[in-house]
């Protein structure tokens, strides 16, 4: 192969063979700029995406939750899934392109993985399905020939053919970087350039802030620790949190540089006996989330939890406290619902609707007031 068509992680591992020459890790020359018809000469795949719409087939995607949430089952699942090239979560519209995956996980035991890839129904013959469980892997060791460990998955990588490298998560491989330190986060994450220039996708496991009451459950970017350096890097920005009444699991997309964002969707895990008397996790696609819904649900639980402290308030005071989460619309019908249920009560001040939570609920559901007969609000 002609030197000028090698990626730059063969370059790198070719030079790398010969430890009396220095290196840098995108070329062994210095930066070297190229006129447009070079670039325009170059191929690349048609198809951009690893599971359409969601994850590119090249650079850097993000997945984030707080703890709890299911976040390592549903990546072990999209494991799988890319490596046999089976639509994740069973849905045409999130199919995957087949890849070999090196799964690095650092948050669980062997034991533990292996106790979860059998009920996920990893197939033992499955050659393309790479798992790395090591101790003290860290990838932050230090720059070129001092980083170790960066150098030998670089290695491993171009050995094995990988084409997908997921990492759970980068708090246990980034060697207790301060996420919160703009430039050794956005250090850190340019180092994995090699492998996007190199046409691999990179999928990156974080953890989030639990969000205030006052903000929802609805994840935002703000909230990935360290987001604004970690996303900018980032071609897509998953999160996800568990819908505490359904129990589902719902998905946003909150960053898409290849195109529009996807629709939020929910996902159901299940745990279930097969037909040989097995214990399996099911994987099941719910559907995309009505939004409107959704917010009216979370219009619901901030009215109650503002009003939990026993003080009555107008629509005007509640719209200021949650409308930047739910918008008007959904806080108006939310209102509604509270009140037919008999969860809410009102009394009027003036022309004021002044809303307080019932010691005791009513027998009878409440006849709803016209929202729009509401003069305080606008």
């Amino acid at each position: 192969m002609n030197n000028e068509n090698k990626t730059p992680l063969q370059k790198f591992v070719e030079l790398d063979e010969n430890l009396s020459v220095e290196f840098n890790l995108a070329d062994e020359k210095p930066p070297q700029p190229s006129i447009w018809k070079e670039i325009d000469g170059l191929s690349f795949p048609e198809d951009r995406w690893l599971v359409k719409n969601l994850i590119p087939r090249e650079g850097v995607t993000i997945f984030a939750s707080v703890s709890g949430e299911g976040k390592s089952l549903l990546i072990m699942h999209l494991a799988k899934c890319i490596s046999e090239g089976s639509p994740w979560f069973g849905c045409e519209g999130l199919k995957t392109k087949k890849a070999r995956v090196l799964y690095i996980n650092l948050e669980m035991s062997i034991s533990e993985i292996q106790r979860r890839g059998r009920k996920i129904s990893f197939d033992p013959y499955n050659q393309n399905l790479i798992i790395l469980n090591e101790d003290n892997f860290n990838l932050n060791e230090g720059t070129g020939r001092d980083d170790l460990k960066f150098r030998w998955l670089l290695k491993c990588i171009y050995t094995y053919k990988v084409e997908v490298v997921i990492i759970d998560t980068f708090r246990a491989v980034s060697g207790g970087l301060q996420e919160n330190d703009a430039e050794k986060v956005r250090a850190f994450y340019q180092k994995f350039m090699i492998l996007k220039n190199s046409g691999i996708s990179l999928i990156v496991l974080e953890h989030m802030r639990k969000p205030s009451h006052l903000e929802g459950k609805v994840p935002k970017k703000e909230a990935v620790l360290g987001s604004q350096d970690k996303t900018a890097n980032a071609e897509s920005l998953l999160m996800i949190y568990k819908h505490e009444a359904s129990g589902n699991i719902h998905v946003y997309q909150r960053k898409n540089r290849l195109g529009e964002e996807t629709k939020p969707f929910a996902v159901k895990i299940s745990d279930v006996i097969d037909s040989g008397g097995t214990e399996r996790i099911e994987f099941q696609y719910v559907g995309e989330i009505d939004e409107d819904v959704n917010k009216k649900d979370e219009s619901k639980r901030l009215v109650l939890e503002i009003l939990v402290d026993k003080v009555a308030r107008d629509r005007k005071e509640l719209g200021e406290l949650v409308k930047k989460q739910v918008g008007d619309k959904n806080l108006r019908a939310g209102l509604a619902d509270l009140l037919e249920t008999g969860e809410l009560d009102y009394f009027k001040q003036g022309k004021k609707f002044m809303y307080f939570i019932p010691t005791e609920k009513p027998v009878e559901p409440k006849e709803s007031i016209d929202s729009n007969k509401d003069e305080n609000f606008s």
